[in-house]
């Protein structure tokens, strides 16, 4: 087959065109199939939420300041006319389907401060066997208050930042079908101790959870990319090699120059004698006649012709100023 004939530069350049988007092809494919086609992930079947709630009843001694008996929650506390405190909490289980739900909670009170803190039974450890609960207790601060001050006096140092915390400790097990749950949820209520009027923090909580299954998930984007990129790249090879072997880089030259290197076995003619005429295509070729006939080249300068004779016969290549008829350079 015949090659095909380019400028060394337009040739050189597609080579490099096509070795680029090759080698880049190559590089797609080995990053798709270096990623897995198939991967494991985990997701949550079974959802749920812990949520709790405190409320209070603030009961007032006789004061100016308030015309009721009562405070409810989110009220704030003014300690000295208050004459007790009633606490409830409420708890729920919440889930995305039908759980068997039971479990323990127990409630506690905590003195804490910067250097030791005790901690004082409300509610001892009590079962339950539904999704939710609700337990209500008496809250006496002054007793803690008084519980702070002895400390202080036994221990010759007043503890900095006291403060009271209410703790309630949920442990909850819950039965799905995707399994079993265990889990603990801790709700804490927080008031300063030495302050006369304040605000009670931490009255909502809640918690999500999840149980979550292994599942293994076929990617078909990665599969796409593998196929997609291997097709380019066979077909980018094929091109690459195809266009290597199938064309060839040249320089085309006036055939004029090409002549003027042989100038030693032209010589002058006026016209080309009468016989029969064999026309050549390129300066190449009508220099190649004259070595194998070991002739010389005669020129016609008025027809822009050279011609190398044998006999009655005449090989003649003829231009104008220059010729565009495969006249290149290898």
């Amino acid at each position: 087959m015949k090659k095909k004939k380019l400028k060394k530069e337009t040739r050189l350049s597609i080579l490099i065109a096509l070795l680029f988007v090759f080698i880049l092809s190559v590089y797609f494919t080995f990053d798709a199939f270096s990623t897995p086609i198939e991967v494991k992930k985990n997701i949550s079947v079974f959802k749920y939420e812990h949520s709790g709630n405190f409320e209070y009843v603030i009961y007032l001694k006789n004061n100016s300041l308030f015309d009721v008996k009562t405070l409810g929650t989110g009220s704030k506390i003014f300690k000295e006319i208050t004459e007790k405190i009633e606490l409830s909490y409420n708890y729920e289980f919440k889930s995305s389907e039908n759980a068997e739900v039971e479990g323990r909670y127990s409630v506690i009170a905590r003195i804490k401060t910067d250097l030791w803190s005790k901690d004082y039974t409300l509610i001892p450890r009590t079962s339950f066997s539904s999704n939710s609960f609700k337990v209500s207790f008496p809250l006496d601060i002054k007793k803690f208050e008084e519980e702070y001050d002895n400390i202080s006096k036994e221990i010759g140092v007043e503890a900095k930042n006291p403060n009271l915390l209410v703790i309630c400790n949920v442990y909850v097990t819950a039965k799905t079908k995707y399994g079993s749950i265990s889990d603990m949820f801790v709700h804490s209520l927080s008031m300063p101790l030495k302050e006369k009027v304040f605000d009670v923090k931490g009255l909502t909580l809640t918690r999500e959870g999840s149980i979550e299954k292994e599942v293994t998930i076929k990617q078909t984007s990665v599969v796409w990319k593998r196929s997609l990129s291997t097709s380019l790249s066979v077909i980018f090879l094929v091109s690459l090699t195809l266009f290597y072997f199938l064309s060839e880089g040249s320089e085309r030259v006036d055939p004029a120059e090409v002549l003027e290197k042989y100038k030693d076995w032209i010589v002058e003619a006026e016209s080309i004698p009468s016989g029969r005429i064999v026309p050549v295509k390129s300066p190449k070729d009508i220099i190649k006649v004259a070595e194998e006939l070991g002739k010389p080249i005669v020129r016609v300068g008025s027809k822009q012709a050279f011609c190398v004779l044998d006999g009655d016969l005449a090989y003649v290549y003829e231009y104008h100023h220059y010729d565009n008829s495969n006249n290149y350079k290898d």
